[in-house]
C-alpha cells in the first residue's frame, strides 16, 4: 500500500499514466472498477479519461498487439483474478478487458471518472438530512448574482440608527480619504468576494452567529486605548525633553548632534509630528539615535553645558524611547493596522448576514458551501459517506494534484487514508505539476502535493518524475532546457 505521485510536466503522459494505472487496477478483478474514483478538474478532462480507459480496454479486449505489450510492461508484477499477469496469455488478458468493458457498460453509473465538484457534491447530496439541509435547495456556481442580492437587501434595509449605517460612513470615508473615485455598490461587492477565500471559512460561522454590533464597538474601543497609551507615553518622553531644553537656555532639538536627524529629534519633532495612525515605521530609531545612547549627543566642539544631571536625563529618555518602540511599538502599529481594517470588517460582518439570510430564505446553496459543510461532517462520520454512497472506494486517481484546495484535500484525506489502511498494493496515484498550477484563484495550493501530503502521510509516498516529453519536437525539449539551465546560473536575475 502506498501513494504514487507523478510530477508530469505538459507532454510527459500524464493521461497515458492514469489510463494505464485505472486499466491496471480494474482488470485485477471484473467488479474492481466500482471500487476506483478518478477525479480530475474539467468537464473536458473527464471526458478524455474516460475516452482514454475505454479505448485502452477496448484494444486490449480485441488483442491489439501494441495494446497488450503496453499492459504488460505497465503491470508488471500486477495480477488478474488472482493470477499473475507473466503467467497469463494474451487471450486470458484479452478475455478480462472484456469482462471489464462489459460489466462498465451495463453499470455506466458505477464508472467513477468526474470532476471534483460533481463528486463533493455526490457525496454532500448522500448527507443532506445528517448536515441539516433541505433536498429541494437551489444549488448557485455563479455566485456575483447572489452577493449581489445581498448587497442590495443590506443597503435596502439600512437605517441610520443602526451601527451598521456608521461603519458604512467609515468605509465611504476612508475611500474618499484616499482620493479615490469609486461606486460603493461596487466596493462593498468586493468586500464581500473574501468569503471565496479558505482562510476565511473557519471564522463565517463566528461572523454570522457570534459576532455583534457591540462586539466591534467593544474591539475598536480597545484598538482606540492601545494608541492612546502608546501616544501618551510618547507625549510624556516629550514633553520631558522640552522641560529639559526649556530649562537650559530654551536650546532645541538642532543645538544637538545631527540636529533634526540626531537623536534628539526623536525626543522632539518626530513625536511632536506623529499622530494617531501614523505608522510606527516614522519613529523607529536611526543610526544616529543608536549613537545618542551610547553618549553622543553633541558634536565635537559644542559649547553647551547642561545643567545639573540633565544630560544623563536625557540618556534616559533615549532609552526609555527605545524600550517603547521596542516593547510596545507592535502592539501600536497591530491596532492600527486592525483599526483601519476594522470598520471593513464589521460591514462584512453585517453583509454576510444578510447574505446567509437570504440564501436561507430562498433555499439557495453557493458551491463554495458544499465544500465548507462537507469538511466539518465528513472528519468523523466518512465511513457514514461510504454508506450513504452505496459504494466503497478502495483507489483513488486524482489528475491535477497541483489544483487542489485544502478543503478539498481535507475531505479527500480521510477517505484516502481509510483505503490505505486496507490495501494490499498501489492504490493511489496522485498526478500534477507544480509549475502548471493555475487554480489559486479557486483556493488551488500547490504546495500541498509538494509538501503536505509528505507530512500527512510520511513514508507511504513514492515519487516519481515523468522524464520523457512525447508532444514536442526533440530541438523544442532541447532548447527549452538549456534555456532554463543557463537561467539557474544568474542567482542575482530575480534580485
Amino acid at each position: 500500500m502506498s501513494i504514487k505521485v507523478l510530477e508530469a510536466s505538459a507532454g510527459s503522459g500524464k493521461t497515458y499514466q492514469l489510463s494505464m494505472f485505472y486499466v491496471k487496477l480494474a482488470l485485477e478483478n471484473p467488479n474492481n472498477f466500482k471500487k476506483i474514483l478518478a477525479i480530475t478538474f474539467t468537464n473536458a478532462a473527464v471526458n478524455e479519461m474516460k475516452l482514454r480507459i475505454l479505448d485502452k480496454l477496448y484494444s486490449i479486449a480485441n488483442k491489439d498487439q501494441k495494446s497488450l505489450n503496453e499492459f504488460r510492461a505497465f503491470a508488471i508484477g500486477g495480477k488478474i483474478n488472482g493470477i499473475p499477469i507473466n503467467q497469463l496469455s494474451n487471450d486470458q488478458i484479452s478475455d478480462a478487458a472484456k469482462n471489464v468493458l462489459y460489466n462498465i457498460l451495463h453499470n455506466y453509473q458505477d464508472f467513477s471518472v468526474s470532476t471534483i465538484d460533481s463528486f463533493l457534491q455526490r457525496l454532500f447530496r448522500g448527507a443532506l438530512y445528517e448536515i441539516g439541509v433541505k433536498y429541494n435547495y437551489e444549488l448557485i456556481v455563479k455566485n456575483d448574482d447572489i452577493y449581489r442580492e445581498a448587497v442590495d437587501d443590506f443597503i435596502v434595509n439600512l437605517q441610520e440608527q443602526y451601527p451598521a449605517f456608521n461603519w458604512l460612513i467609515k468605509f465611504i470615508e476612508d475611500k474618499l480619504a484616499q482620493d479615490k473615485s469609486f461606486n460603493y455598490n461596487n466596493m462593498l461587492l468586493d468586500l464581500i468576494k473574501e468569503i471565496n477565500k479558505e482562510f476565511f471559512y473557519d471564522y463565517e460561522d463566528d461572523f454570522i452567529n457570534k459576532l455583534t454590533d457591540d462586539d466591534f464597538n467593544d474591539i475598536i474601543k480597545c484598538l482606540n486605548n492601545i494608541m492612546n497609551d502608546f501616544l501618551d507615553k510618547t507625549k510624556k518622553i516629550n514633553d520631558d525633553f522640552k522641560n529639559i531644553c526649556k530649562n537650559n537656555n530654551n536650546i532645541t532639538e538642532n543645538d544637538f548632534y545631527q540636529k533634526a536627524r540626531g537623536p534628539a529629534s526623536f525626543l522632539g519633532s518626530k513625536i511632536e509630528n506623529f499622530k494617531k495612525g501614523y505608522e510606527i515605521k516614522k519613529l523607529i530609531p536611526n543610526s544616529y539615535f543608536n549613537e545618542g545612547l551610547n553618549g553622543k549627543l553633541f558634536s565635537g566642539g559644542s559649547t553647551i553645558t547642561l545643567q545639573n544631571n540633565d544630560l544623563q536625563k536625557i540618556k534616559d529618555l533615549l532609552v526609555s524611547y527605545d524600550n517603547l518602540i521596542n516593547n510596545e511599538g507592535k502592539n501600536y502599529e497591530t491596532a492600527r493596522i486592525i483599526s483601519n481594517q476594522i470598520y471593513n470588517i464589521a460591514l462584512l460582518s453585517d453583509i454576510l448576514k444578510s447574505l446567509d439570510n437570504y440564501k436561507k430564505t430562498n433555499n439557495i446553496l453557493l458551491l463554495s458551501d458544499i465544500g465548507k459543510m462537507l469538511r466539518k461532517f465528513i472528519e468523523n462520520n466518512y465511513m457514514f459517506i461510504y454508506e450513504k454512497l452505496g459504494v466503497y472506494y478502495e483507489y483513488f486517481l486524482i489528475d491535477e494534484f497541483q489544483d487542489t484546495s485544502h478543503v478539498q484535500y481535507e475531505i479527500l484525506k480521510p477517505l484516502i487514508n481509510e483505503s490505505l489502511s486496507q490495501a494490499k498494493s498501489d492504490n493511489v496515484l496522485l498526478v500534477g505539476d507544480i509549475k502548471q498550477a493555475i487554480y489559486r484563484w479557486r483556493n488551488g495550493d500547490w504546495e500541498i502535493m509538494k509538501d503536505t501530503i509528505d507530512t500527512d502521510f510520511h513514508n507511504l509516498i513514492s515519487r516519481q518524475n515523468l522524464q520523457e516529453n512525447w508532444r514536442s519536437y526533440p530541438n523544442i525539449v532541447k532548447f527549452n532546457n538549456s534555456l532554463f539551465s543557463e537561467l539557474l546560473q544568474l542567482t542575482d536575475l530575480f534580485k
